[in-house]
Formats: structure tokens, sequence, C-alpha cells
């Protein structure tokens, strides 16, 4: 076998199955800066998420607090005078009995009378 001259200060590599020295921490370096990319995108993605569902409960707050609000002005609609009777004429049609009431009479059930 005829060796062909090489370049001064050029060393003859031996190829076999396995990676050569510098090309495999090469390798190294690009898995360990992958993997750290995909941490870095997972923090943010978790705090895209966590943000998300920051923003849904100030919302879900800020919607039960209006609520809130309109209850307590119902309930104190509710407890002022007149209010009781108000809504028994407007919305049920209820009206005082013509005349005056004089006597009011019950007559139990013949079940309850023997009793």
């Amino acid at each position: 076998m005829v060796e062909r001259p090489r370049a001064p200060g050029v060393r003859r590599r031996r190829i076999s199955g396995r990676l050569q020295p510098s090309f495999q921490r090469g390798f190294y370096v690009v898995v360990v800066v992958v993997a750290m990319m995909v941490v870095y995108l997972w923090r943010k993605v978790e705090t895209a998420n966590v943000a998300r569902r920051a923003d849904a409960a100030r919302n879900r707050i800020e919607a039960l607090h209006e609520e809130r609000s309109r209850l307590v002005a119902a309930i104190a609609f509710r407890l002022k005078p007149g209010a009781i009777q108000g809504l028994a004429v407007t919305q049920l049609g209820m009206v005082y009995p013509a005349g005056q009431l004089t006597e009011v009479t019950y007559d139990p059930r013949p079940s309850e009378r023997a009793q």
C-alpha cells in the first residue's frame, strides 16, 4: 500500500465506529444546549399557564364582587317598609278586600273535632 504524502503538522486520524473525541464533545454540547432550551421553553409555557389562571381567577373575583353587590342591594330593597306590600300588589295582583273584616272563624275538619 502506498502512503500519500501529508502536509506537515497534520496527523492521520483513524476512523472507526465510534465518534472522534472532538465530534463526541460537540455532540454532548448540542445535547446539553437542546435540553436547556427545552427546560427554558417548558418554564415559559408553565409561566404563561399560571398567568392565564391568575387572570381567570381575577375575573371570577370581580364577577363575584359584582354579584354580591347586586344581592346586597336586593336584600336592602326587600327590607324597606312597604316593599313586600308593593311586590304583592304589582307582581301577585293582591289587593286589600273591600269593606271591613270584623270576624274570622275557623271551622276544623270533622276528624279534628273528635279529638
